[in-house]
């Protein structure tokens, strides 16, 4: 969970990763940027592995994001951040109400 996307983290850590807004925002993110795009590259460039992903969706197989439901993480990431929200303000409620002025 280093940097704003970590691929091979311990299994353990992958269920903390699920309370995170970044795991949601980077699935989304890069299905936006990369589905259907196709690079400018010659065939030599890809022969000599200066172009190792020639499509979109080979950079989505290489996070291994191609099979990521958009609606779906969306609507994980709007929830999380109203469940954020929510207990940002019971938690300000709960400080307020117990230091009385």
């Amino acid at each position: 969970m280093n940097g704003f996307m970590s691929l091979n983290i311990p299994e353990w850590l992958g269920y903390i990763n699920y309370i995170s807004l970044f795991k949601y925002a980077s699935v989304i993110m890069t299905q936006n940027e990369f589905e259907g795009k196709v690079f400018d590259c010659s065939p030599a460039q890809i022969a000599v592995g200066a172009c190792p992903y020639p499509t979109g969706e080979d950079v989505l197989k290489l996070f291994k994001f191609q099979d990521r439901n958009w609606e779906l993480y969306m609507g994980l990431f709007v929830a999380t951040v109203i469940v954020y929200r929510i207990l940002a303000w019971i938690i300000l409620v709960a400080k307020v109400k117990s230091h009385r002025w």
